[in-house]
């Protein structure tokens, strides 16, 4: 008798009940099992045809997609115009601030320019 790696026993012999209980396929048998509901390929609008019903019509379902692509550009255009002025602002106050520096140092370096 031989041992998995868990020590579970591998069954060597099967008794007559298991035997019986088992199908026996033919060698050619195909690794699916078959079905009793073929595989078809429909498009949506063979579909919509042979049921008769539609929930949407193919217009409203468009219109109602592009409403929702339009919303969501809007959002997406308000969202990322609100962080480039924040990210401008940021970047003028830091170019103001070292611009200050720049010129308060050159100036105390130098006599005032004659202008001011």
């Amino acid at each position: 008798m031989a041992f998995s790696l868990t020590k579970r026993q591998f069954i060597e012999e099967e008794n007559d009940e298991a035997q019986r209980k088992r199908i026996n396929k033919p060698d050619n048998y195909p690794l699916k099992r078959p079905s009793v509901f073929p595989h078809l390929e429909v498009s949506v609008e063979e579909l919509i045809r042979m049921s008769g019903k539609t929930s949407f019509t193919p217009e409203e379902v468009q219109n109602i997609a592009l409403i929702a692509v339009r919303n969501n550009q809007s959002r997406i255009r308000e969202e990322y115009e609100k962080i480039l002025n924040e990210k401008l602002k940021e970047q003028n106050e830091v170019f103001e601030a070292y611009q200050r520096q720049y010129l308060e140092k050159q100036y105390n370096m130098q006599e005032m320019p004659y202008y001011l």
